[in-house]
């Protein structure tokens, strides 16, 4: 078992069921995923940046980022780097 996932069930349930009076374990909310994400538009005129993002997300997740350009409306003047960690929660 993952120590997020232990931790959940052990401190933030009980803690969730008190708060909101909930009856029963099966009401309380429940984390399938979680995605962390950077992004980086700096990191077009400094590659430097990557390498400290990059080193951030696997010290925050104990995973190793995926990397993608992000081309969408909002970034279509400033194009940006992008950086994700995808942790799903069995």
């Amino acid at each position: 078992m993952s120590r997020l996932k232990e931790k959940y069930e052990k401190e933030v349930v009980p803690e969730l069921m008190r708060k909101f009076g909930y009856k029963n374990v099966m009401q309380v909310p429940r984390l399938n995923k979680i995605v962390l994400n950077i992004g980086l538009g700096e990191a077009i005129q400094n590659p430097k940046a990557l390498e400290g993002a990059e080193k951030d997300l696997v010290a925050i997740s104990g995973q190793h980022p995926v990397w993608f350009w992000h081309v969408s409306e909002i970034f279509r003047e400033y194009p940006a780097i992008l950086l994700m960690v995808k942790a799903i929660i069995h």
